[in-house]
């Protein structure tokens, strides 16, 4: 028997991830200040800030442009993953503190991961390399305790 959807997409299907972007593709139409980048349900919205001024707008933007995009299409954002990453060598200026959908302090992280990669707030890859060879790591340790033996066989 038909029923109407009213919001959500199928889950574990070829077709739902599609719906999802034609779902969000709207989310940063009306952004002046900041940017958003999407890929699949991973969300950023970035913006450039160097004064008091630009921190405030990119807060306004947040709440009246982004949080209120989430009920508007029947979708919760939840603010438990937000993340916020102060990226630049003037790393002392300009500290803002910005706040989720239900107002709460998002975090800042010295690290954040972004489709697989580890970003720092200063730009170095060294977290990521370390974790890279970690995996590394521990995948050939798991090959070679395959073998009953390492010494080559003439």
């Amino acid at each position: 028997m038909p029923t109407p959807v009213i919001s959500g997409v199928p889950q574990g299907t070829v077709l739902g991830p599609i719906l999802f972007i034609i779902m969000i593709d709207d989310l940063d139409c009306d952004l002046l200040h900041s940017i958003a980048s999407k890929y699949a349900d991973d969300t950023r919205v970035t913006a450039s800030i160097s004064n008091p001024d630009e921190a405030f707008c990119f807060q306004k933007e947040l709440d009246e442009k982004i949080y209120l995009w989430g009920p508007a299409n029947n979708m919760m954002l939840n603010g438990d993953k937000f993340e916020h990453l102060h990226v630049g060598n003037n790393l002392h200026q300009v500290r803002a503190n910005y706040t989720d959908p239900s107002g709460n302090i998002i975090a800042e992280k010295e690290h954040i991961k972004d489709l697989g990669v580890t970003i720092s707030n200063r730009l170095i890859w060294t977290k990521h390399t370390e974790e890279v060879v970690s995996k590394a790591r521990v995948m050939s340790s798991w090959a070679l305790r395959t073998f009953a033996t390492r010494k080559k066989i003439l």
